[in-house]
């Protein structure tokens, strides 16, 4: 039995998550359910996709992630099972593969839901037949006309990067929407001024918090590449009042 990970939005406080381990072990009684994050905002696509890239590649090969974050509350919408390099998903057909993936080239299939089987149900189905190695092209029908979705991207000019905010996690780091590459291909040698706000920029990026005083402000590059707002043993967001989708200035000085 492979592991499989679970992303919802259901929080921790109603029963559903509990239902939906729940119906996968009754169908599969020696599931390895691993929850990423049942805390993704109500139907928060975004927050999702953050949660899921932030942590797929850290499981092994032929791990088989769920997510049931849904931005449509007027249609039952259909899931897309796939394995994409050497992981399986089982997601809903909602735009999400478009913001998890810079590269989908999977072939996936569609698996609808109906009235009379419940998303719980239909999900539980398919953990049970691709733990008995049956592969995702077996479910159904490839397609290739899911729904599209459009990833909030950074505007590069030549001499700054005007960036947002697309993640605050409970350190109160924001994470821009900027990656390391980005930056360091614009950056040529020149100094960084980051800027939030009408005051002093946050002068360079730093690779660890450790690197500055405890309770001084500092951009660095997180886990992932991405650069972030943060506080040595603080907390930047709350300080400073930060809030997602905020926009954020890069500027090269030199």
């Amino acid at each position: 039995m492979p592991i499989i990970t679970l992303t919802t939005d259901f929080g921790l406080r109603d029963p559903y998550a509990a239902q939906l381990k729940g119906t996968i072990m009754s169908m599969c009684p020696n599931a390895n359910l691993v929850d990423i994050s049942h805390n993704v905002g109500p139907y928060d696509l975004l927050e999702a996709a953050h949660m899921l890239n932030h942590s797929w590649e850290h499981f092994p090969a032929g791990t088989l992630h769920i997510c049931t974050v849904d931005s449509n509350s007027e249609t039952d919408t259909p899931y897309l099972c796939f394995r994409q390099n050497d992981h399986l998903f089982l997601l809903p057909d909602n735009g999400l593969v478009y913001l998890i993936f810079d590269e989908f080239t999977a072939n996936a299939v569609r698996l609808p839901i109906s009235e009379d089987r419940s998303t719980k149900l239909v999900i539980a189905e398919v953990v049970k037949q691709l733990s008995l190695g049956i592969e995702p092209t077996r479910l159904g029908n490839t397609v290739t006309d899911f729904v599209g979705s459009m990833r909030p991207e950074p505007v590069i000019h030549p001499n700054r990067i005007r960036a947002s905010i697309m993640y605050i996690d409970r350190y109160h780091n924001a994470v821009l929407n900027v990656h390391r590459e980005q930056v360091e291909k614009m950056r040529k040698g020149r100094l960084i001024h980051t800027r939030f706000s009408q005051g002093d920029p946050i002068i360079g990026i730093h690779e660890h918090y450790h690197e500055v005083p405890q309770g001084d402000l500092l951009a660095r590059y997180n886990s992932r590449g991405f650069v972030e707002i943060c506080i040595n043993m603080g907390r930047a967001a709350q300080l400073f009042g930060l809030e997602r989708d905020q926009l954020i200035e890069l500027e090269f000085i030199g």
